[in-house]
């Protein structure tokens, strides 16, 4: 028995390609990056037709005040809100507007309120969207929080 035959390529004449395993690699790689590219781009289309169809809210937001609450800390408040991204202009109703709107609204009722002090002051505004993120701007861990009593944010369905 001879000697074990040598299977290695032969060196490529001159002027000739060394070797087309190379070529294949470069071609496997170029086909992967643009799987990837094409994935990609598929993926931003599912996103961006998501949200088309989703539904729209409209969120009635009102901020209401400690009575205890400074100018200066109704001010912060104030120009922290449109992170809430508001569709039109934020309201400020002191206590004497609050308490004819609601003396108003529940009259001859056990509801009216009693004096204006007996109102809280607030910042109310409206904002329009398929989702209302509270983390935007948290009552929680707030540098404005000591001027605020609470936040609701009730839901209108526009659709």
């Amino acid at each position: 028995m001879g000697a074990p035959s040598d299977m290695s390529a032969a060196p490529a004449p001159a002027g000739q390609s060394p070797a087309p395993a190379r070529s294949r690699l470069a071609w496997w790689i170029a086909a992967a990056a643009g799987a990837v590219a094409i994935a990609a781009v598929a993926a931003l289309v599912v996103v961006l037709v998501g949200r088309i169809g989703l539904p729209r809210y409209q969120y009635q937001l009102a901020v209401y005040l400690r009575q205890e609450a400074t100018s200066a800390q109704k001010a912060e408040v104030q120009s922290a809100l449109p992170r809430l991204h508001p569709d039109g202009t934020i309201r400020f109703e002191n206590r004497d507007e609050a308490y004819q709107r609601l003396k108003k609204a529940f009259k001859d009722t056990d509801l009216e309120p009693k004096s204006a002090d007996a109102v809280p002051e607030s910042f109310n505004s409206t904002t329009t969207g398929p989702w209302f993120d509270c983390r935007t701007w948290s009552l929680s861990g707030n540098r404005h929080t000591a001027a605020l009593s609470r936040m609701t944010v009730p839901l209108l369905w526009l659709r």
